[in-house]
């Protein structure tokens, strides 16, 4: 979101789909925000490969997807759909970033004249 605040021109990008090929990379994002807002975060490098290992099913994602079937560990090629402590888990972990986004998107999209930060309105970011 704050890229789409800071670079509005993202938001054609977004209007169309977030085409992958198009969009930049969480990384790219990041890396953009920071050279903007004068921040040093750490470095975002595999900053989202446990969740991408756990979305797609690799290797890497068998701290998710390995469960016992009749007793034997068996390693899950796709989603895991059968397990209620993982969908608390995920919950657990969205639910405060939901939270923080929504904030967000009042900060960054309420206008300055109604107590937000926003400074671009998204008709004409749009347009």
């Amino acid at each position: 979101m704050l890229d789409l605040f800071y670079d509005p021109e993202d938001l054609v990008l977004w209007n169309d789909g977030w085409d992958h090929k198009k969009r930049p990379t969480l990384r790219k994002m990041f890396e953009n925000l920071n050279e903007r807002m004068g921040l040093a975060y750490p470095s975002v490098k595999g900053f989202t490969h446990d969740f991408n290992s756990a979305t797609h099913g690799d290797p890497l994602s068998a701290r998710w997807n390995v469960v016992l079937h009749d007793g034997v560990p068996v390693f899950l090629a796709s989603k895991n759909l059968g397990s209620p402590e993982l969908a608390d888990e995920i919950c657990a972990e969205a639910i405060p970033w939901l939270a923080s986004a929504m904030g967000m998107m009042s900060a960054a999209f309420t206008p300055q004249d109604e107590g937000g930060m926003g400074t671009r309105p998204l008709d004409a970011a749009v347009h």
